[in-house]
Order: C-alpha cells, then sequence, then structure tokens
C-alpha cells in the first residue's frame, strides 16, 4: 500500500524536510551545481519535482520530469513543470544530455543493474545519481527500520534493501565514475557516470 507521503506532493515534502534536517536544501544544491546552463535534462523519479522549481527554472535547461506518481505529475503541470507519468521499469527513459535519478535506485533492488544500464544508454553526455547511504530502514531499531521501510513506498511495494558505500561502489564498477562524494552530511552519495564525449 502506497506511503501516505506519496499520496500529495505537500505531504512528500514535509516528510523530506524532516528527514534531511537542516541538510535538505543543500542536498538539491549539489545536485544542481553539477548540472550545467545549456543542457537537456531527464529527471527520473523527480517525485515533487523540487530540484527543478527552486534550483533549475530560471536557468537555460530543458527539462523533463518523469514519476510514477500521477497525483504528483499532474501537480506539477498545473504549475508549468514538464513532467510526465513514467514507470520506469518499463517504460523507455526519453534521451536527454544529462539523466538524473535522486535517492531512488534502491526502490528497484533487485533489479537496479538493469535500471541502472537504462539511465546510462538514455544518457547522451552523463549519468547523476544520488543515493542514501545512511537509512532508517537499516536501523538497529526494529520499529525506526520498519517505519523506514513503510515511508518509503511510492505504491510499488516496499523496498526493504539499502546501498551502503561500499555496496554503492560495487554496483559502478562497469562505468565510467568521475564523481563519487558525500552529500547532505554524509547520508548521500552523489555520483557521476561520464559517457564518451561528456
Amino acid at each position: 500500500m502506497k506511503s501516505p507521503i506519496y499520496r500529495h506532493p505537500v505531504l512528500y515534502q514535509l516528510a523530506m524536510r524532516i528527514v534531511y534536517g537542516g541538510w535538505f536544501e543543500e542536498r538539491f544544491r549539489a545536485v544542481a551545481d553539477a548540472i550545467p546552463d545549456g543542457v537537456s535534462l531527464t529527471d527520473v523519479c523527480c517525485g515533487d519535482g523540487y530540484l527543478y522549481r527552486r534550483f533549475l527554472s530560471t536557468r537555460h535547461i530543458d527539462y523533463l520530469g518523469l514519476d510514477i506518481n500521477a497525483k504528483f505529475v499532474h501537480w506539477l503541470a498545473r504549475r508549468g513543470v514538464n513532467a510526465q507519468v513514467c514507470d520506469v521499469r518499463f517504460d523507455p527513459i526519453p534521451e536527454a544530455d544529462i539523466i538524473l535519478m535522486q535517492a531512488s535506485l534502491y526502490q528497484f533492488i533487485p533489479s537496479h543493474e538493469n535500471i541502472l544500464r537504462k539511465l546510462v544508454d538514455a544518457a547522451r553526455k552523463c549519468v547523476i545519481l544520488t543515493e542514501p547511504v545512511r537509512n532508517l530502514s537499516t536501523s538497529q531499531n526494529p520499529l525506526l527500520s520498519r517505519l523506514g521501510r513503510r515511508f518509503t513506498d511510492p505504491g510499488t511495494g516496499e523496498a526493504p534493501h539499502r546501498f551502503n558505500e561500499e555496496t554503492l561502489r560495487q554496483i559502478l564498477i562497469p562505468y565510467s565514475v568521475d564523481r563519487f562524494e558525500p552529500i547532505a552530511g554524509g547520508r548521500e552519495i552523489l555520483v557521476r557516470i561520464g559517457k564518451e564525449g561528456g
């Protein structure tokens, strides 16, 4: 059953602000700083589109947000954001200079390698990933762990597994990674996978 935080963008953003605390803005700013002007960007699992609305909308970026949540997509469309419903497990990812996925790859375990390959194949220049490596769902406290899993279900089922820094590095071995650095106070890792000529 879909987590309550995915039922409305306002609830989603409130939950994210609680989880990230003082690092909420910084995590988006770090991603925005990694995206140059003048590119096309496909934001996979874009959620409430906060990155675009807060940091990219005034820049020369051809943006497309993709999300499985039709309510989020319609909410963004009403605010003039180019977004469309997409289930990345089955639907094609539109090509762009940069393909972005923020804090969502864990949702696809154990099929994450297939999803990562789809992201890379759709990118003309690079893929930018952020992925949490410190999570409530991996807490030693059973209650916190259960809440962490329950509140990250977008409607496709609970995702009980998470990456840590080492397991994230392992899945990236086949790719040309030119950035791997902590953001948001070490809660997430920002990764850039380059493409030839990108």
